[in-house]
Formats: structure tokens, C-alpha cells, sequence
């Protein structure tokens, strides 16, 4: 039947096939609209053996809940709720066991074309706390790893660490600050008043300020002494390509129904 015009109603009909593609060409268009802020910016690894309510938060109010496999970028905020917990892994194979209750940004993460270099690698800790295996890449270029903390700054000379910030949110014992210990290789921190580097073994404590580091007798029990394990991935099946187009069309069809009518 050849397409007509209802000047009666606000229905524009065609026929199916000259529906279809115009279907499928609304709904590419439409789809335009909604890409996030995230799509833009670099990806820096993915979450695994998510645990609880984690979330990805970007500084324009974008927020993705992420599941085993979900990608996290450069400029994420990866917030964990009570009694949640994710392992990250980046680009470069580094992993990173995010404690509950903690606010762990990507300020910069960056690798050459090749992904082999590593450019930035900088994080701030907000909140909480985590335990990091740093890859080879940061091995080879150490300068390019930062973590911010509200009290120092801490490079990597090393590869196997964990840091919780105390901020009146820590068990009775707990002075506010910042609890290291270093499982393997060497750690530089850098506070208000001077540069400290902490050693294989050492546990130590910065409360902040111009106040000296101190040098702790055990691991504390707020820090994980388990070593990390690579997390497993749950990849979901993806359907093939014939799969996804009589989907995409009947989604397509459903959001322009009161608008086109097929006959």
C-alpha cells in the first residue's frame, strides 16, 4: 500500500519497509542524545569481583553502578557503599582492592598509543582505603605514579602496598591520619614538612600536618595483610548481529509508536 498523510490525525504513516530504515535511523539519532560524559573520556581499566553497591561517579553528576566487567575511566570517582568492595584492574595490569566505605578517584591515567608506557597514572584517596599490586608499566616508569592523600603525597618505588585514611570513621584505637604498610618494594611520602621513604615490611602512621612519621610494630588490623588474587570476570554473552537488529527495531518501533504508523 503507498504511503498517505492523515491531515486528521498526527500519525504519519509508511510502509513497512520504508519504516523500518526510517525506524532505525530515529533510533541511532535518539541514541546520540544520551551518550555520557564517560564515553569520551579515556578508559583506565575495569571492575572486578564487585562486592555490594559500587558506584563510578563523574564530576558532572554521572552515575553508573558497576558490575563484574564494567569499565571505569579517567576522571571517575569509584565510591564504595557499606560492606562493598571492588577489585580494579587497569590497563597496565596493576590491581586495586578498594576497602568499604571508600572514595578512590582517577584523576589522570594515560598510556601511549602502543600501551606500552605508561604516561599518568594519578589517583587521590578521599576515603577509606585499599590495598594495590602496581604493574610493570609502573615499574619502568615510576614518576608517572601519584596518589594524593589529605596528608601526603605518595609515590611507588614498589610494587605490593595498602592505605586507609582514618577520618573519625575508623575502629576505637585509630587516631585520625594516614596508615601504610608496605608489603613489597618501597614507598616515597612526601608531607608538609619532609620526604620519607618507607621500606619492605614497614608499617608506618602520618598523622598530618608538620608532625612527624611514625613507625608502627605490626601491620594494623584496619589494612588487609591477604596478598591479592587476580578476581575472575563474569563476561555476559553478547548476542550476534542478528540478534541485535530485530531488537534495536522493535525498540525502535515502540519509542516512535505514537508517531509513525506502519501499515
Amino acid at each position: 500500500m503507498k504511503p498517505y498523510i492523515k491531515l486528521s490525525t498526527p500519525c504519519l504513516a509508511f510502509n513497512r519497509q520504508t519504516g523500518l530504515q526510517t525506524v532505525y535511523i530515529l533510533f541511532l539519532a535518539l541514541s546520540l542524545l544520551v551518550i555520557t560524559p564517560s564515553a569520551f573520556a579515556a578508559v583506565a581499566g575495569k571492575a572486578l569481583s564487585v562486592t555490594g553497591e559500587v558506584s563510578a561517579v563523574r564530576t558532572g553528576g554521572e552515575v553508573r553502578l558497576l558490575r563484574n566487567g564494567s569499565p571505569v575511566y579517567s576522571g571517575d570517582n569509584i565510591i564504595t557503599a557499606i560492606n562493598a568492595s571492588v577489585q580494579l584492574r587497569l590497563e597496565d595490569g596493576s590491581l586495586i582492592n578498594l576497602f568499604s566505605e571508600s572514595d578512590f578517584r582517577i584523576e589522570s591515567y594515560k598510556l601511549n598509543a602502543s600501551k606500552s608506557k605508561l604516561l599518568e597514572s594519578f589517583f587521590s584517596l578521599v576515603k577509606g582505603g585499599f590495598r594495590s599490586l602496581t604493574g610493570a608499566l609502573v615499574q619502568r616508569n615510576k614518576k608517572a605514579y601519584r596518589l594524593n592523600t589529605p596528608v601526603a603525597t605518595i609515590g611507588i618505588r614498589g610494587t605490593d602496598f595498602a592505605i586507609r585514611i582514618c577520618s573519625s570513621d575508623c575502629p576505637t584505637g585509630y587516631i585520625n591520619g594516614v596508615y601504610i604498610t608496605d608489603f613489597q618494594g618501597e614507598l616515597q611520602a612526601d608531607t608538609a614538612s619532609k620526604t620519607y621513604r618507607i621500606k619492605a615490611g614497614e608499617s608506618v602512621f602520618i598523622p598530618g600536618g608538620k608532625e612527624p612519621m611514625k613507625y608502627l610494630p605490626a601491620v594494623p588490623d584496619i589494612l588487609s595483610p591477604e596478598p591479592i588474587v587476580l578476581g575472575a570476570i563474569k563476561r555476559p554473552k553478547r548476542p550476534g548481529r542478528k540478534q541485535v537488529e530485530p531488537r534495536l527495531r522493535r525498540l525502535g518501533f515502540q519509542a516512535v509508536e505514537r508517531l509513525i504508523c506502519i501499515k
